[in-house]
């Protein structure tokens, strides 16, 4: 996939591209790991938007693409997994908190997707 744009109309069609090439094999992936479809929907959900926000670092072609796809997917489940098991409870009071989460998460994203895989 080329032209890696978050722009309007390129910025749908990344997403598209994405789920329509990759998006059968991380939901089947995000199943196994979460146990329930509802999870796993949200948490690809939660990838595609984690890599369209760094798309610039998502490269091109299949084989790495699909890999950084699933070691996000592998990466939200774990931390979903984590949250479950200690209780975790979204509220109002605890938007800070999420909102501080979810911008370590996309720091140690950056982190992972700028580190190409070996092929």
């Amino acid at each position: 996939m080329t032209g890696w744009n978050r722009s309007g109309a390129a910025s749908e069609a990344l997403i598209r591209g994405l789920y329509a090439d990759h998006g059968r094999a991380m939901l089947a992936y995000a199943t196994r790991l979460t146990g329930g479809r509802a999870i796993a929907e949200s948490v690809v959900q939660q990838a595609l938007v984690m890599a369209w926000r760094h798309a610039d670092h998502m490269g091109d072609g299949l084989g790495p693409v699909r890999a950084r796809l699933l070691i996000l997917v592998h990466d939200l489940a774990a931390k979903t997994s984590r949250a479950d098991s200690v209780g975790m409870v979204e509220s109002r009071q605890d938007a800070p908190n999420l909102r501080r989460a979810v911008s370590s998460a996309d720091a140690i994203t950056s982190d992972r997707l700028s580190v190409a895989p070996n092929a």
